[in-house]
């Protein structure tokens, strides 16, 4: 009885680290989660404290949350981070997308590579932008002339 009990656990273990896509994630942290962080989420990620995906096509509530590569949808955290490419919107305490982003970033600190669409917040980062950055502190660090209205806004298109 107890064989095939923990077989069964084994077998199920083994199902769970062989799916990659998913409709919903729960995580407390990384990786105690499910599904693992090499899954693709369609649809909802909830995490209480830190959560880790592949990719994220949907919506996404977490304390701190990592996407590998794309996100595509609704980031609501303290802490909400893309790896490469990501569209869509961001609100929270720190967002950041490691190259194109293409929506709104709100929060104190938004970063991304390039942006196109609008970033609110008390700092804002960009390397290339297409848009808007509404802010106390607005850095884009590619050399060519933006239009600046006032000493908070920050646009190019």
């Amino acid at each position: 009885m107890k064989k095939a009990l923990l077989m069964l656990v084994a077998a199920i273990g083994l199902t769970v680290q062989a799916n990659t896509d998913g409709f919903i994630m729960f995580s407390i942290f990384s990786p105690g989660q499910l599904p693992v962080p090499t899954t693709k989420i369609d649809g909802v990620r909830l995490s209480l404290i830190y959560g880790d995906c592949l990719a994220l096509n949907g919506f996404d509530l977490s304390l701190a949350g990592m996407v590998r590569e794309r996100a595509n949808g609704f980031q609501l955290g303290g802490y909400n981070a893309c790896g490469t490419d990501a569209a869509g919107f961001q609100l929270g305490v720190y967002n950041a997308v490691e190259s194109d982003f293409f929506g709104c970033q709100m929060g104190i600190v938004n970063r991304a590579d390039r942006l196109s669409g609008c970033q609110i917040g008390f700092v804002n980062f960009k390397n290339k932008l297409s848009g808007w950055q509404i802010g106390f502190v607005n850095v884009v660090t590619d050399p060519v002339v933006q239009r600046r209205w006032f000493p908070f806004v920050r646009a190019d298109w």
